[in-house]
C-alpha cells in the first residue's frame, strides 16, 4: 500500500511538473483515499466493521474512474492507474479477495467513467420500422447491398480436373 501511495505522490508530483491538466475529481479520489486509510485505522483500534472503509474505497475508484473520463494525460494517467491500484489493496486489507476487490474497483470506476461520458452503445442502436412502407423501404436497401457489385468482375472458382 505504502508502495502506490508514493507512486500516486511522485507522479502526482511530475503531471504538475510538466503543466498537465489535472481533474479536480482526481485530487479528490486521493483525498478520498487518505480518509480510507485513517477510516481503517479508527475501525480497526475501535473494532468495528470495516465498512466504512469499504466505502470509501469504492468512492475513490469512482471519482478515479470519473477523472480519467474527463481526459488525463500521461502521468494524470498513471496517477489513475496506480490509485486504482492502490484502493484494490487498501480492499484486499480489509479482508476482500483479490478477485473481489479488483473488481468492486473495476466496478465502481466504471460506474464514475459511465457518470461522466456515457457509453457510446446508445447511439448505435437503430429504430425499428413501424409502417409497411419504411419497412419495405428497410427491406429494399438491403437487398441493394446484398446485390453484387456490377463494376467488379465476378469471382470465378477453378473447376475441380
Amino acid at each position: 500500500m505504502i508502495l502506490y501511495a508514493r507512486s500516486v505522490a511522485r507522479r502526482s508530483a511530475t503531471a504538475l511538473q510538466y503543466g498537465e491538466p489535472i481533474p479536480p475529481t482526481l485530487a479528490d479520489a486521493v483525498t478520498r483515499l487518505g480518509e480510507a486509510v485513517r477510516t481503517m485505522r479508527r475501525e480497526c483500534r475501535d473494532g468495528e466493521d470495516l465498512t466504512g472503509t469499504r466505502r470509501l474505497v469504492r468512492e475513490s475508484a469512482e471519482l478515479a474512474g470519473r477523472a480519467w473520463a474527463q481526459g488525463v494525460r500521461s502521468f494524470g494517467d498513471g496517477v489513475v492507474t496506480d490509485l486504482r491500484t492502490a484502493d484494490s489493496e487498501l480492499l484486499r486489507a480489509t479482508g476482500c479477495g483479490p478477485d473481489d476487490a479488483n473488481r468492486m474497483v473495476r466496478t465502481a470506476a466504471g460506474a464514475g467513467e459511465a457518470e461522466t461520458r456515457p457509453p457510446p452503445r446508445a447511439h448505435l442502436s437503430r429504430a425499428v420500422p413501424h409502417t409497411p412502407r419504411a419497412r419495405r423501404r428497410t427491406r429494399m436497401a438491403r437487398r441493394r447491398r446484398a446485390r453484387p457489385d456490377p463494376f467488379r468482375p465476378p469471382t470465378r472458382t477453378p473447376r475441380p480436373s
